[in-house]
């Protein structure tokens, strides 16, 4: 039997603060692994949050920070829930988007709106079987799709367009991009 530290229904602006905060974590006993999940049985929730859809970031012993989804919950009792986590990413990354001025309205670059600061995001690379290719956990309603963005992970800056949201969960958005090539890159 594992245990493995869970984050309370996970944002991309909570994501960004991994740091076993006693408030923001709790312990489950990982019942069985499997390549693409966990199946976890939790004796006691501080809140009552926990739902299906629901993304999660899960640390499994002292390993580093995953990002998970809740796919099933059942409970037998209050003092025991069963739950089923998908894995979406073994190497995610805090990013931060900001709009690319020239595509941006006046009204968008004023700077008391919202749209023109960093959006946050979780850049989960290709990391087959989890992910086929590169995509962003974004907060629902954040962002545009189609639209050009400067993406920051790390020291690494890239201008990309999201293309599709590819799944909806509790809130968050999994959302496909491309590298925009610059006019001087062809």
């Amino acid at each position: 039997i594992r245990h493995m530290q869970a984050m309370q229904a996970l944002t991309p602006t909570s994501a960004l603060a991994l740091n076993n905060d006693e408030d923001e974590t709790e312990s489950w006993v990982v019942e069985n692994i499997s390549q693409m999940g966990y199946g976890v049985t939790i004796s006691s929730l501080k809140e009552d949050w926990l739902q299906s859809n629901t993304v999660i970031g899960i640390q499994p012993d002292t390993a580093p920070w995953q990002i998970g989804v809740i796919r099933r919950v059942a409970s037998e009792s209050v003092e025991n829930t069963q739950t089923g986590i998908q894995i979406l990413s073994n190497q995610p990354h805090a990013a931060m988007l900001r709009p690319i001025d020239k595509e941006m309205s006046v009204w968008e670059t004023a700077a008391d709106t919202q749209t023109y600061h960093h959006t946050p995001a979780l850049y989960m690379h290709k990391e087959p079987p989890y992910q086929d290719g590169e995509s962003l956990l974004l907060a629902s309603g954040s962002y545009q799709l189609h639209r050009t963005y400067a993406m920051v992970v790390g020291e690494e800056t890239r201008t990309i367009r999201l293309l599709d949201r590819i799944n909806t969960f509790q809130g968050v958005d999994q959302i496909i991009f491309t590298d925009v090539k610059s006019k001087n890159n062809r």
